[in-house]
């Protein structure tokens, strides 16, 4: 999976103790750590081309319409933070394509290991088919109401922390509308203009 870090540019916690390295992360005091982390991969799965591959695309879509159900995936890389301790986790995301508002959409772990550019609606792995067509589904995450286009900012702190101290394994997030709709949900992934990159917001110490 690629890794995308970028160090965050903007305000900065304890400012008279900060400094900068060569890899743009912004260094503060006890206060904590500012980061930006982008998101590294992403896809989604559609049942009406379950042996489809969708990643390297720049839209996840998430709707569930009889016979044209999507699931979306996405999955950011914090190994490089394994071990430190959370007090922002800000996840932004941009909905470029909804039809209503507002819109449900639920976010779940993803319960088995997938690659962007190999998952389908039956396989996660190229050969290696999910447990159940369309996503291997983990706990319930969170269940947000999804505006009419525009970005999003999600408070995912809880499983942020779970997945740095490695009481549970990050495989990111599957998302999923629990009720039946033919209104499409679409997000910019890391392939879309710069400017619309999905990413996560964090604050961390050591």
């Amino acid at each position: 999976m690629r890794s995308r870090f970028v160090g965050l540019l903007g305000s900065v916690l304890n400012q008279d103790s900060c400094r900068g390295d060569a890899d743009r992360t912004v260094h503060c005091g006890p206060a904590g750590v500012d980061y930006t982390v982008y998101i590294t991969d992403s896809t989604y799965l559609a049942q009406y081309s379950a042996d489809s591959n969708y990643g390297g695309g720049s839209l996840v879509s998430v709707n569930w319409a009889t016979g044209n159900h999507k699931n979306g995936l996405l999955y950011v890389d914090l190994s490089t933070h394994a071990g430190k301790t959370v007090s922002v986790a800000n996840l932004h995301i941009l909905e470029v394509s909804v039809s209503e508002n507002p819109v449900p959409c639920s976010f779940y772990e993803v319960a088995a290991d997938w690659a962007e550019m190999e998952a389908t609606w039956n396989d996660r792995l190229t050969g290696v088919p999910w447990t159940t067509a369309g996503g291997d589904f983990g706990s319930l995450i969170s269940t947000e109401t999804i505006a009419r286009c525009g970005w999003e900012v999600i408070d995912f702190s809880t499983i942020i922390q779970a997945w740095l101290d490695g009481s549970k394994t990050n495989r990111g997030w599957l998302l999923h509308r629990d009720t039946v709709s033919s209104v499409l949900l679409g997000f910019a992934t890391e392939e879309a203009a710069a400017a619309n990159r999905p990413y996560l917001e964090l604050t961390l110490s050591s």
